[in-house]
């Protein structure tokens, strides 16, 4: 089920474009990336909770895994965004 995600996170990993915003403001140099990141990283969290809350501590472990570092990765990049973009 998480194959085709850690494939891709694999074969993409953020490169130099994705750091360095462009002279039109805060962000604007930020690839698609980010925000599908986001959109993704919230049913994950949830699920991960549930599991754990629900005692599945094998399951749990499993998709932590994969949620932390993209978890990690967007809350960085968004205080990056926020507090030290220069505007």
């Amino acid at each position: 089920m998480l194959e085709p995600l850690r494939t891709t996170i694999a074969v993409a990993p953020p490169n130099r474009k994705w750091w360095t915003p462009r002279s039109s403001g805060a962000g604007g140099g930020f690839k698609a990336g980010h925000i599908v990141l986001a959109a993704l990283v919230v049913p994950l969290a949830l699920t991960t909770i549930h599991r754990a809350w629900r005692g599945r501590f094998d399951r749990h472990r499993r998709l932590a895994r994969v949620t932390l570092p993209i978890w990690l990765y967007v809350s960085v990049l968004v205080y990056v965004l926020l507090y030290h973009s220069g505007c």
